[in-house]
């Protein structure tokens, strides 16, 4: 009697997840067989892991080269872009599916809403389109996700999470920069939110190693990739993507750009301007006219946006 109880409350935890990846295999079987996996223009920029230029981070570099890896020591299939989109779409994004769900049941403690979130994110076609496309929004996903659901368990006191949050949230950094300051974020928000058991020595005494690991995690692996494009590039930076991503934001504020007393920095924005406010082509006379490397250019290209 007791264990039909136990295997009764385990299928009412259970039948929410079994829905999702139902759901989920419909959704991306389909996608799978009806559209054709596509190539991005930066798709190229992550294929090679031993050619990464100071733009790109290793982390989805990785996880392509150890799937190629897998496929060549089975000869699964000579269709490495099929596999890549394949693993995505039915390892990662279902994947990501449950882990969403998992963090919204445990943050609101609310199996329903927790439900509805997960076929939120299984119907949404903007976060499936990334599935097949190489491109690193889908893995970078997993890897947040994974980094937060850990590092909340780590926080709880469960402290042989420790170490898998600070990979993960490593590995993230290291797939994509823009998540570079997550893990100091982290770091504050906690301290923030349990101030007062602070006060009262109980909560630093329980949770100081935890964090003072996880940082350590996110620092090491930082500073091992700057110090690769320091050594190779002469460049002490994990990359020199920011001001080319920003271009997306400020590239109409060029149309209003006021000039100073600063005649060089005036030339750049002028030469900008006249490229169309197209970074590559910016780049290009940059190097043909004053002979700038990528890493004086991004500098460039930085001061240009902060003005």
């Amino acid at each position: 009697m007791r264990r039909m109880v136990a295997n009764k409350n385990r299928w009412i935890r259970l039948w929410p997840i079994f829905l999702l990846m139902v759901t989920g295999l419909i959704v991306r079987f389909y996608i799978f067989l009806n559209i054709t996996p596509r190539l991005h223009t930066d798709s190229v920029t992550y294929l090679i892991l031993s050619d990464l230029e100071m733009v790109r981070t290793p982390g989805y570099p990785i996880l392509i080269e150890i799937l190629q890896f897998i496929n060549d020591l089975f000869a699964f299939t000579t269709d490495y872009l099929g596999l890549i989109v394949f693993f995505q779409l039915f390892i990662l994004g279902l994947a990501n599916v449950i882990l969403v769900y998992i963090l919204a049941r445990k943050m609101t403690k609310s199996t329903l809403f927790a439900l509805f979130v997960g076929l939120l994110y299984n119907t949404n076609y903007f976060l499936l389109g990334f599935e097949f496309q190489i491109l690193t929004e889908t893995f970078a996903t997993t890897l947040l996700l994974l980094t937060l659901l850990f590092y909340v368990k780590m926080v709880e006191g469960e402290k042989k999470y420790i170490w898998l949050a600070g990979f993960f949230s490593t590995w993230l950094i290291l797939t994509r920069p823009v998540f570079l300051l997550l893990f100091i974020g982290l770091v504050i928000i906690t301290l923030v939110v349990h101030i007062p058991q602070i006060r009262k020595q109980r909560f630093l005494k329980k949770i100081a190693g935890a964090l003072i690991i996880f940082m350590v995690f996110n620092i090491v692996g930082i500073t091992s990739w700057s110090l690769r494009n320091k050594i190779k590039y002469d460049y002490f930076g994990i990359s020199i993507l920011m001001p080319y991503q920003l271009r997306h934001y400020t590239k109409h504020f060029f149309h209003m750009y006021k000039k100073d007393d600063n005649a060089e920095l005036n030339r750049y924005a002028d030469i900008f301007l006249e490229e169309g406010c197209n970074a590559g082509r910016f780049d290009e006379r940059l190097k043909k006219e004053f002979g700038f490397n990528q890493v004086e250019i991004s500098y460039i290209f930085m001061k240009l946006n902060l003005k």
